[in-house]
């Protein structure tokens, strides 16, 4: 039973306005899976997707492959407090060429329409990294939570439409058209083997297991609301939506876990003679690290390897350094090439992609290695 005063209001003004706009040929209502187009002429709402600001888990290639949830309202053009919501986490899936949505839905003459779209909707309906999602007065929010495993984090994506609509006879209205924005951050940590050759052979690598990274964000409350029309960009609407951002962040520890390299010649071994000096990331694009946007800090980061020497495992190791005053903005992509000898770990260069407010610094603070048998696999002079 629904006993949300607003919930009904809301719902008895979208069926007056749909019954209204019906009846006087101006709007009709139909399934959007019916065989037959009963509503030719009807200014339908229609949703495209377009480029995303950058490429990371979600991408232009494969965006389509997973759902998305659609919020919307609409309001008179003179009296933006008086909303009707439209969509409530409504899930639009892309089939046939096109975002389906379900019951079609037309557009309001006189009215401003507002939309947001969250990506992926199995962040909210699967893995429940997403949780308190609320929509109300065009704004939505919600808390994320990076999980325990970090293969179920999920690469978050927001995009915002906000339009008035003015029918004009014999034109089709242009369809809303998301541009996604990834909202949180990725790491992409790279890593060299530099260790001698031992014992002349060509087998020595390391696989690395596990990196761990302390004091980073690991849940926050995400808010956004699309900004206000002007009387210059009414018509064609607004993406923009500069009241949006992280807030309430907490931070702890968080453990990635990639596929391990085990094959000759796909880890990170000493490849002396092939092809030196090679960084290779740890984890591919599928387990691609994504993190909470942070503030200037400290963060540390702990690698645990397993040793291999002329082929056969020799010890475990466990390193780890400090990046220091490291900051972590929504929608970079942030690599950090990092060169392994056996009982040091050393800080090359960061980059951040598009964007140049991280340094590029060489860093080169050493951190002993804290297991046993860390002479293991390194070469002595004769």
């Amino acid at each position: 039973m629904i006993n949300n005063p607003n919930i009904i209001i809301g719902n008895l003004r979208y069926l007056i306005l749909c019954c209204a706009y019906a009846l006087t040929g101006l709007m009709v209502s139909c399934s959007s899976e019916d065989s037959e187009p009963l509503c030719d002429g009807y200014d339908e709402l229609v949703f495209v997707t377009g480029k995303q600001s950058r490429a990371a888990e979600s991408t232009t290639a494969n965006l389509t492959s997973k759902p998305f949830a659609l919020y919307g309202n609409v309001c008179l053009a003179n009296d933006e407090s008086d909303i009707t919501e439209l969509m409530n986490g409504r899930q639009a899936t892309y089939s046939s060429g096109k975002w389906n949505y379900g019951t079609t839905i037309y557009w309001f003459p006189n009215h401003i329409h507002t939309f947001l779209a969250l990506h992926p909707i199995e962040a909210v309906n699967n893995t429940r990294t997403v949780t308190d999602v609320k929509y109300d007065n065009s704004r939505l929010s919600f808390k994320y939570t990076h999980p325990a495993n970090y293969k179920n984090a999920s690469d978050l994506l927001i995009a915002t439409h906000r339009r008035r609509y003015d029918q004009v006879m014999g034109k089709i209205e242009d369809p809303v058209s998301f541009t996604f924005e990834h909202i949180l951050s990725v790491l992409d940590i790279r890593v060299k083997y530099n260790e001698e050759l031992a014992y002349n052979n060509w087998n020595n690598r390391i696989v690395i297991t596990e990196i761990v990274l302390d004091t980073i964000n690991v849940s926050g409350t995400y808010s956004v609301h699309p900004d206000n029309l002007t009387e210059a960009n009414a018509r064609v609407g607004t993406d923009a939506h500069s009241e949006s951002g992280w807030s309430n962040l907490t931070s702890g520890s968080r453990s990635f876990k990639g596929d391990a390299y085990t094959t000759h010649n796909t880890g990170h071994m000493n490849q002396y003679g092939v092809q030196p000096g090679e960084f290779k990331p740890v984890f591919q694009n599928a387990d691609a690290i994504t993190v909470l946007p942070k503030a200037p800090g400290n963060v540390k980061l702990t690698m645990k390897f397993m040793l291999y020497v002329n082929g056969t495992y020799a010890a475990d190791h466990t390193l780890s350094t400090v990046l220091e005053n490291v900051e972590w903005k929504a929608g970079q992509k942030i690599t950090y090439n990092l060169q392994v000898s056996i009982g040091e770990l050393l800080q090359g260069e960061c980059t951040v992609e598009k964007w140049n407010d991280i340094s590029g610094e060489n860093v080169t603070e050493t951190i002993t290695d804290t297991s046993s048998d860390h002479d293991a696999g390194k070469a002595t002079s004769t």
